[in-house]
């Protein structure tokens, strides 16, 4: 049986509806996989092009991935000869574009509609009242069996309020908001931010014959896009097993204890090197080296060096300071300098929220003000809703990729989980953890460089096979690509049948 087939008997799913919210990564893949474990499906898209993230009107010019392409792909899908090792936003929204038409999920998408209201239905409390208005403001209400969160952690600009803005004379626009028209001779850009988006926006303003002034409040890691020589993409090191033993998560292997016990100097020697050498080999300049010790701030590294080369070359300033206020003809900053400006940009990341769902539900996810999910998917106490994306990564296509395989399992109802306080209890060993390892992570559910930790659990938890090579060397040593995941819809269906074989044999004793 193919990937793309549906089991021919048997199939709990075959009445199920599920309706996944967003059209992103996270949504395309979920609804994919949900199609294929034979599922009924409908996804809902607020804008009219698929894509979350990387869609046109959420994009600014030569916006890249932080991943190689090889890293930044499904497991059953590669992108063309074409497309960039490191992809810009069009390849990317080409690829996704490809893979939603590859897989027949476009006509399970319903474009220009936004999700306005989630509920329990009335009448059936198993199942879930979804209410969506239309970009003609117009509401129709459908009832699922399942719904699937994939609305991402990036689809709210964060646009902090400022003292001042209705006086600024200029423009103030989001990172998303740049186009290759924003800049015109002479204007005076002010970037607000210090993460890779920033750096993003100030070396295009650069390159359009401004010259910008980044204001950041806090230096923040970036990484060279290839280990030396130039040839291998530096993420063949980030996403692979032998980082992830240099890396503390909340639950360790032996080796792992190990080597943030007795081996700790080892562990401060390899972060020690890569300290020394990425600000070396992107020419950083040393006011934008960050104070805190690796593995710190890990979180927040981006890729690339762009920025720095213009600061270096003179098309660019950076000011170690925040903005106090704006004013009619720029702004004041914290230390009291000011500043012309005519364009305001400001690169300061994005908000996720579930406001659309009613207050009971609101209560069940977040009551303690943090998401309580359950390998960041699973609300412990609403079995019929899950959450795919919010396990943000370092590789997020497969992260939520092997979510959305666990997400379908268990809407399946043959994934085995742990009791409801045990999930809490995981639950919030997690959120510690996190907070004391992940500070700055921005979104709750943040894994970020702990790819193989977070796909084990998932993969452990649907009783298949964590490791999937076939040498130490290979397993440990190359790049985590989700293509070692190829197949993982048989080898699920595989695993079911085999359940059933037994179960029958049980009963047949």
């Amino acid at each position: 049986m193919s990937d793309g087939e549906k089991e021919p008997e048997m199939n709990p799913a075959s009445n199920a509806t599920v309706c996944v919210i967003g059209a992103g990564i996270a949504g395309l893949v979920t609804a994919k996989t949900l199609i294929q474990d034979g599922f009924d499906v409908q996804v809902i898209e607020r804008d009219s092009d698929l894509g979350g993230t990387w869609a046109p009107s959420r994009t600014y010019p030569g916006l890249r991935t932080n991943n190689s392409k090889q890293t930044y792909e499904f497991s059953d899908f590669s992108y063309s000869d074409s497309a960039d090792i490191f992809p810009y936003a069009e390849d990317v929204r080409s690829y996704l574009e490809s893979y939603t038409d590859h897989f027949d999920v476009r006509s399970r998408i319903r474009f220009n509609q936004e999700v306005v209201a989630v509920a329990q239905a009335p009448d059936n409390r198993n199942r879930l009242t979804v209410t969506c208005r239309s970009s003609a403001n117009e509401e129709t209400t459908s009832d699922f069996d399942f719904i699937a969160v994939c609305n991402g952690v990036l689809h709210i600009a964060n646009l902090p309020a400022i003292e001042g803005m209705n006086e600024f004379r200029g423009r103030i626009l989001h990172s998303s908001e740049v186009t290759k028209s924003t800049y015109r001779p002479g204007d005076k850009v002010i970037v607000i931010g210090g993460g890779k988006s920033a750096f993003d926006c100030a070396a295009w303003a650069a390159q359009s014959g401004v010259s910008p002034t980044l204001v950041y409040r806090r230096a923040q890691w970036m990484v060279p896009r290839f280990l030396p020589g130039g040839r291998i993409p530096g993420d063949w090191l980030i996403t692979s097993r032998l980082m992830a033993l240099f890396l503390r998560y909340y639950h360790s292997s032996t080796i792992e204890r190990f080597m943030h016990g007795a081996g700790k100097p080892l562990v401060r020697l390899w972060w020690g090197l890569f300290a020394f050498a990425w600000p070396k080999d992107l020419k950083m300049p040393s006011a934008f080296k960050p104070e805190e010790r690796l593995p710190a701030g890990l979180e927040k590294v981006g890729v690339g060096g762009d920025f720095y080369a213009a600061v270096n070359d003179g098309y660019a300033d950076a000011i170690h300071s925040s903005i106090d206020r704006f004013t009619h003809g720029g702004v004041e900053l914290a230390d009291g300098r000011s500043l012309p400006a005519d364009v305001a940009i400001f690169a300061t990341g994005w908000q996720q929220s579930i406001s659309f769902m009613s207050e009971e539900l609101r209560n069940e996810v977040a009551g303690a003000g943090y998401f309580r999910l359950f390998r960041h998917i699973l609300p412990p106490t609403v079995p019929n809703i899950g959450f795919v994306g919010y396990a943000s990564s370092f590789a997020c296509q497969l992260t939520a990729e092997i979510g959305a395989h666990w997400l379908s399992e268990h809407f399946l109802g043959t994934l085995h989980l742990p009791s409801v306080n045990e999930m809490n209890e995981e639950i919030d060993r997690a959120h510690v953890w996190a907070d004391e390892n992940l500070p700055n992570r921005g979104t709750e559910g943040f894994v970020g460089p702990h790819i193989c930790h977070y796909v084990d659990d998932l993969m452990g938890d649907m009783g298949l096979e964590t490791r999937r090579m076939d040498r130490f060397v290979a397993e440990y040593l190359t790049a985590f690509r989700a293509s070692r995941f190829a197949g993982l819809g048989d080898e699920r269906r595989r695993a079911r049948m085999a359940q059933r074989f037994a179960a029958k044999d049980c009963d047949g004793h």
